[in-house]
């Protein structure tokens, strides 16, 4: 491996947030005033994995279809957000025999148990998504999840 070394003023300072503000994390927006100290902001809150691929290594190309489909439909509500953390999980879930409905509940729903309204809409969608289907869904765009 090739070690490389930048110099840097000796008052250089780095400051990262990983978790994006309000996205079922505790974190919130960082005041304009501050951000407006930083001299080079980065917003990484697309993701960064490729995360069909990624389920697509614990389950046919279908469910990970649906996993996908649901992912997207979930992040248009920031009450719902899902991680690709939580993708990850679900994914290993399901890989590890556990029914896509039953997976959603163990892996997802503790996060959104906030109120019973919420729950109830996220255990409504993946109904939605995994009730058996004769179309195949369509993947979602890269720009959805």
């Amino acid at each position: 491996s090739i070690e490389r070394y930048v110099d840097v003023h000796r008052r250089f300072r780095i400051c990262c947030s990983y978790n994006p503000p309000n996205k079922g994390y505790t974190t919130t927006n960082i005041p304009i005033p501050v951000m407006r100290r930083f001299g080079y902001v980065i917003d990484m809150s697309k993701t960064i994995v490729n995360e069909p691929k990624l389920l697509m290594t614990y389950m046919p190309e279908e469910t990970a279809r649906r996993v996908m489909n649901l992912v997207s439909e979930l992040r248009r509500n920031d009450d719902t957000w899902v991680s690709t953390r939580d993708v990850k999980l679900l994914g290993q879930a399901i890989a590890n025999g556990f029914e896509p409905l039953d997976a959603v509940e163990y892996s997802l729903l503790g996060k959104f148990t906030a109120t019973t309204e919420v729950a109830n809409a996220v255990r409504s969608l993946a109904k939605a998504r995994f009730a058996a289907e004769t179309v195949t869904p369509s993947m979602p765009e890269e720009e959805d999840y």
